[in-house]
């Protein structure tokens, strides 16, 4: 009989943004995954339809680093809600490099 290790809620997202990382060809990047309360955001704590934030990463397109922030509560979703927003996570990060392109197009 095999057993399965338990993994903590924490684990269970890191391995999601993983898959997503290498599902979406960003395999040269490495990540930095933090489990807080609540995130603060400078510009909100809730997002344009009245929820709070779930996660949220900071990509470093030069290091190809990226950190994100993952709420307890987010932690505690259903494997499916996690891995949605595992990977809407991950879209940010493919995207850094045209945000960054197109802010500086603007400023």
């Amino acid at each position: 009989m095999v057993t399965r290790k338990k993994l903590r809620p924490i684990q269970r997202f890191t391995r999601l943004a993983i898959k997503w990382r290498d599902e979406l060809w960003l395999r040269d990047w490495k990540y930095d995954i933090d489990q807080v309360e609540r995130i603060d955001s400078d510009t909100r704590e809730t997002t344009s339809n009245g929820r709070m934030v779930a996660a949220d990463v900071k990509p470093s397109h030069r290091y190809r680093m990226a950190h994100f922030r993952v709420t307890d509560a987010t932690v505690k979703l259903p494997p499916a809600e996690m891995e949605q927003i595992a990977c809407h996570e991950n879209c940010h990060v493919l995207m850094s490099p045209v945000a960054s392109y197109v802010q500086d197009l603007i400023t």
